[in-house]
């Protein structure tokens, strides 16, 4: 199991029952997207042909922010 039952509410938004702003959230978004940048030459070495992680980075890096409303 990846995600437990019961979500952590500091890591949800209010919005959806959390404590979690929307600014955070974006905030949270752009540093797991920069840590895994740090690691993507590793999983693309081992899974050249997925290009999953790489896209997820891009929608979810700091060109995203930027074209937010």
């Amino acid at each position: 199991m990846i995600l437990p039952k019961d979500r952590d509410p500091r890591f949800v938004t209010i919005r959806r029952g959390g404590i979690l702003t929307d600014s955070d959230h974006k905030l949270l978004a752009l540093w797991a997207a920069s840590c895994a940048e740090h690691v993507l030459d590793l999983f693309e070495s081992a899974q050249p042909k997925d290009a999953r992680p790489r896209r997820a980075i891009e929608l979810g890096g700091p060109g995203r922010a930027a074209r937010s409303p």
